[in-house]
This record gives C-alpha cells, structure tokens and sequence, in this order.
C-alpha cells in the first residue's frame, strides 16, 4: 500500500472514531429501544449507556432443567447465546437467544489504532516540494510531468508549494475555530461551576435513594419559588401576603442561584458533551502540524499551543466528569 493510500485510509479511520464518539455521545443523551415480539424470530435493539445491543430469540418455547448457554466477553464486547431460566419447581421456558453487544468507546479505540501508527510513521505529512505527493520520489530536474518512479502525474514545484500553504492554512483556521470553542466551553463551565458551590463532578445517590438525573430547579421566577420553597401557611399552602424584606432578599438569591444552576446544567447537557468530539479533533489537527517539518514556524508554535489547550480542556473534561455528572 502506497503512502498516500495509507494516509486516506488513516483519515477515513479517523473519521470512523469520531463517528463512534459521537455515538457515544448521543446513547447518553438519548437512548433508544426497538424491538419486535410479534412473530418469530424476535428481536431487540437497545441503543444506550454507551453501546449497542442486540439480542435475536429464535424457535419456540422448550421446557429445560437447567440453565445452559455460553457468554464470551473482552474488553467490551459481548457475545452469548442462552435462554431464559426460572427456578427448579416452576415451569422452565428457554428460547434459543443470541445476544451481541458493541461498545463505542472500544470501537473509538479500534478505529483510532491505525490513524495513530499512520501518524507515527508519518504518512500523514505531505512531501515536501519537488518531490511526487504519491510516493515521495525526488523530481529534481523531471520535466517530462510524470513521475517515474509509480507513474503518477504530478504538478510543478510552484503549485505543490500553493497547495501545501492552503492546506497548512485550512488546517491552522479549523484548528483555531476548534480550540476557541473548546476552550470557552471550558471556561464557562469552571465560571458557573464555581459561582452554584462547585457541584461538579455529581455524586450519584445510593440505590433506591431517588433519581441520579441531574434536573433542573423549579423555582426560576417567583411564582414558581413561591410554590416550592417559599413560605407555607399552616395547612402546607403558599402563602398570599407580599413578602417581607428579608424573604424578597431570600427569594433573589434562590432565584439567581437556580438560574446559574440551569444554565450550568444545560451548558454541560449540550457544549460539555460536544468536548467528548471536538477536543480529539483539535488534538489531532495539532499533531499533524507539529509533524509537518515543511510548515512554517508560527504553524507549528500554533499546532504546540493546540495540543497544550486540548489537552488541558481534555483534563477539565475527565475531572468534571461532564457524562456521570448529567446521570443519564
């Protein structure tokens, strides 16, 4: 396989992780259930908690004993085939069940295997100037528009040169773009963390101690604080009467508090999610100009300081726990 085909299939890799991020992302954010008990063979497909898993019952109801079956599992990835099981003295059902389930932080890491050797190996920089883009072979003094070497056309000196300034450009522009969100997203959530008490990262409630959803605060306006947490009569009813100076300072507060609070909430539901994809991106788009040697100085001071800020928004990100912090 020729460089330049290792590096389009490097980058198609690199798509695939950022896909399977994505996924993972959205199994969070919204999970999903389909299945179909109708006829047989019937199926289930559950998209959620980070993975995807499908489960297939085929033939009818069979009275068995015992359990049987079997399950392989590795790093994620699971694999089974069994049936249902009750207890020794009821009746005994078994189906003949298949069970697949794919993790997508395991296919991220797959998919980001091959980009990462590529990378090292360095496929994913261009050759430079008057050398064949395709193979790398040196067209010192060839004017004959063809490269001897695998037999590809190739431009002149001057239009490589023109097309390695726009691509280091347009990688230099999207690598900004991305860390100025990163970054602000970043910011904003340390900013908002720190003015409700510095909540994150949530801790989950001990089972069957309520919901680990992070919800929202009602009372964001008056009548609503009125209803929740205001001042109650004797029969546990809000009451009518206007409010005394010291419950209209306690009413600001708590309105102001629960507005940070749902702003926080919703920043982390929607932008802090979103950094589970564009820190990787920004990180990778920083590597690749740290290891073009044909870039100029400010492009690879540029690529140096990405990869320090996407790695920092990466900590913040890690530390915060932005996912187990929503409780999805």
């Amino acid at each position: 396989m020729t460089r330049r085909r290792r590096a389009i299939v490097g980058y198609i890799s690199a798509g695939l992780a950022v896909g399977a991020a994505g996924l993972w992302v959205l199994s969070y954010v919204n999970s999903q259930v389909w299945q179909d008990f109708s006829a047989v063979p019937n199926y289930s497909v559950y998209f959620g908690d980070g993975c995807v898993r499908t489960s297939v019952w085929l033939g009818r109801p069979t009275q068995t004993e015992k359990e049987d079956g079997w399950k392989c599992r590795a790093v994620g990835f699971e694999l089974s085939y069994g049936g249902t099981y009750a207890r020794p003295d009821s009746l005994n059902l078994r189906h003949d069940r298949y069970a697949l389930q794919i993790p997508f932080l395991a296919l991220f890491a797959c998919f980001l295997i091959y980009p990462v050797v590529v990378f090292i190996r360095g496929d994913f920089r261009r050759n430079p100037p008057g050398c064949c883009q395709h193979c790398g072979y040196n067209l010192t003094g060839n004017v004959s528009g063809r490269c001897p070497e695998c037999g590809s056309s190739v431009a002149g000196a001057a239009e490589q040169c023109a097309g390695a300034s726009r691509s280091a450009r347009a990688r230099a522009m999207i690598l900004i773009g991305l860390l100025a969100t990163t970054t602000f997203t970043a910011a904003r959530i340390e900013i908002l963390n720190a003015s409700v008490g510095g909540i994150l990262p949530r801790e989950r409630p001990p089972d069957n101690l309520g919901s680990s959803k992070w919800r929202s605060a009602p009372w964001f306006n008056e009548e609503m604080w009125r209803r929740t947490i205001g001042p109650k009569d004797e029969q546990g009813r809000p009451v009518s009467r206007p409010l005394t100076e010291s419950e209209q300072l306690k009413m600001k507060q708590d309105i102001e508090q629960a507005l940070t609070w749902n702003r926080l909430r919703d920043v982390v539901g929607s932008w802090g999610c979103a950094q589970y994809m564009l820190v990787p991106a920004a990180f990778l788009i920083a590597l690749s100009l740290i290891g073009d040697k044909s870039l100029k100085r400010h492009l690879r001071l540029l690529g140096g300081a990405g990869l320090i800020l996407s790695a920092a928004a990466a900590t913040l990100m890690f530390y915060r726990a932005y996912f187990s912090s929503l409780g999805m």
